[in-house]
């Protein structure tokens, strides 16, 4: 390290602002061939993919920037750090800066050396409703510059490492996605169908009592709301609440353990989130939840079930949308067997192990790249 010149990156780099093309041009709203990108188009492994192709006298007209395949994408608005390539001739958001380096540096090194600047960019972003970093601070970054031999030999270290998470991120993908396929796999395999309300009972929200703070405690009443489908360890089953009670709850509020849990009011339901109730529970106003009849339904059976479809599509109301029993009940499922259900149920509990394993091991690769790229930049490895 200590023979490696350190300059700062706009010395050794170019950058190229983006924009938003004409929204007045008749042909963006046709089939462009030209991708248009923003922050949210960049994701894990630095992979773009656009959701807008515009054409070109939609860029033209607003003078949008559109960058060669190879360029590095750094989103420095919103979503500030992100770290992407273009795989393709690709237009691009104000909030994102193209940055094309000189040839003192090889570009896979840059990449890397970015991403691992990401919490200082997200330190040093500033603005009231919009987070951003100023050109200034991503051209100030202190980049260390060992000649380009040396750098492409780190940047292949970071890679291999690299490739590794990409493939488990590509195995967590999988897995997430196959409990749908069985699901589909089974509920098809039958005709038998029962309206929703025949083989479940509704839960309604209602006002909560006071609660304190849930601290793992045993027995007592989870007091669920929206905010709870957030926390960390309740991406599919409510294991914790922010506050729980021994004090008596609304029968017509409160489910044990096994009722799929749904947003019923507002914005909640766009999100379209479902979860597993694992104890006793008591819903706030915008909750509702769906307990199976457990002679027909199981739980696990339901749940897939309503994850083959987005909530938004059944809900009522005009300004607020609404997520009521009279929306649910009359809908239609397939309706196995209980030990078809069963087999299914076993074999979703089996995928979840598996998941978790996997997710364990990306963190553990997450943390050793980390530590890495750490390393990299000090002349360590």
């Amino acid at each position: 390290m200590s023979t490696w010149e350190t300059i700062t990156l706009g010395d050794i780099a170019t950058f190229t602002s983006g924009a938003t093309p004409s929204k007045k041009v008749a042909e963006y709203y046709a089939e462009g061939t030209v991708p248009w990108i923003t922050g949210a188009d960049i994701f894990a492994g630095r992979r773009v993919h656009a959701r807008i192709r515009v054409t070109e006298q939609a860029l033209a007209k607003t003078a949008t920037n559109a960058m060669p395949a190879g360029t590095i994408a750094l989103v420095t608005r919103t979503s500030v750090g992100k770290v992407g390539v273009f795989a393709e001739r690709t237009a691009y958001s104000q909030d994102i800066t193209a940055i094309v380096p000189s040839e003192r540096v090889d570009r896979s090194y840059l990449v890397h050396f970015l991403e691992s600047k990401g919490k200082v960019l997200q330190s040093e972003s500033r603005g009231a409703t919009i987070k951003g970093v100023t050109r200034d601070v991503v051209a100030n970054l202190q980049l260390p510059v060992p000649d380009v031999e040396e750098q492409r030999r780190i940047a292949s270290i970071l890679d291999e490492t690299d490739s590794i998470r990409a493939k488990r991120r590509a195995q967590l993908v999988y897995l997430d996605e196959l409990p749908q396929a069985l699901f589909n796999e089974t509920s098809s395999a039958y005709r038998s169908e029962e309206a929703l309300a025949n083989v479940a009972t509704f839960f309604g929200g209602g006002t909560l009592p006071e609660g304190v703070p849930f601290e793992g405690q045993a027995g007592g009443t989870l007091l669920a709301k929206v905010s709870d489908m957030n926390l960390a360890g309740n991406e599919k089953h409510i294991h914790r609440t922010a506050l729980w009670t021994d004090k008596f709850t609304a029968r017509a509020t409160t489910m044990d353990r096994g009722a799929v849990i749904l947003p019923k009011r507002g914005a909640a339901i766009a999100t379209n989130k479902k979860r597993i109730s694992t104890r006793r529970s008591s819903l706030d106003p915008n909750l509702m939840g769906v307990m199976p009849n457990s002679e027909v339904l199981l739980t696990e059976y339901l749940f897939a079930w309503f994850c083959s479809f987005d909530l938004s599509t059944i809900t009522s109301g005009s300004s607020v949308p609404q997520l009521n029993k009279k929306d649910l009940a009359p809908l239609v499922l397939a309706v196995p067997p209980l030990a078809d259900q069963q087999v299914f149920a076993e074999k979703v509990t089996s995928i979840h192990t598996e998941r978790d394993r996997v997710a364990r091991a990306l963190e553990a690769d997450d943390e050793l790249f980390a530590a890495l790229q750490h390393r990299a930049f000090r002349g360590e490895l």
